[in-house]
C-alpha cells in the first residue's frame, strides 16, 4: 500500500463519527468520477478520504471513451500523456457495416466526439480512447501523490 492508502474493515466505516474523522469531504468510489473529484478537492488543499469497496482496481478495461474537457482537465494537471500512454488514437467514428470482413464498404457515422479538426479549433487536446482501468490507475496514483488525499479500500460505506 502507498503512503495515504490503508484498509479499513466495513464495521470501521459504518461507526466512524465523520464530525471526527480529519477528512473535510468522504468521496464514496474510486472510480474514474470519485478519483477526479477527490483530485479536484486535494489540489485544492481540501482534506478528502476515498471510500473504495473494491481492495484491487478492476483489471477490466470497460469504458474508453474520455471527453475533450477530460482530456483538458488531465492536461492542467500534466497528466494527459501518462493517460495517452495506455490508450490508443482513434478518431471516434462507429462503422457500419454487413460483416467486418467488408468493413472498407461500411459507412462511417460520428459518434458525439469532435474530430481531432474540430478539437484543434476549441482545445489544446483531443478526445482520448483510454481503457478505463489505466485511466483510473493513472488517476489514483496522482490521488496518492497529493497530500490531502487518502484511500481507504476493502471497505462499504454503510451509513452516515
Amino acid at each position: 500500500m502507498l503512503s495515504h492508502e490503508y484498509a479499513l474493515s466495513s464495521e470501521s466505516i459504518a461507526v466512524m463519527n465523520l464530525d471526527r474523522t480529519p477528512h473535510h469531504v468522504v468521496v464514496i468510489g474510486a472510480g474514474p468520477a470519485g478519483l477526479v473529484a477527490a483530485i479536484t478537492l486535494a489540489r485544492s488543499g481540501v482534506d478528502c478520504l476515498v471510500v473504495e469497496r473494491r481492495v484491487e482496481p478492476s483489471a477490466l478495461p470497460r469504458a474508453t471513451g474520455v471527453s475533450l474537457r477530460t482530456m483538458e482537465l488531465l492536461r492542467s494537471w500534466g497528466l494527459e500523456h501518462e493517460a495517452r500512454a495506455g490508450g490508443n488514437d482513434v478518431e471516434w467514428l462507429l462503422l457500419e457495416c454487413e460483416t467486418l470482413a467488408r468493413a472498407s464498404a461500411g459507412t462511417a457515422h460520428r459518434v458525439g466526439f469532435p474530430t481531432a479538426d474540430q478539437s484543434a479549433v476549441l482545445s489544446p487536446t483531443t478526445p482520448g480512447c483510454i481503457p478505463q482501468d489505466h485511466l483510473e490507475a493513472v488517476l489514483r496514483d496522482h490521488l496518492l501523490s497529493l497530500p490531502a488525499a487518502h484511500l481507504a479500500v476493502g471497505c462499504d460505506l454503510t451509513g452516515i
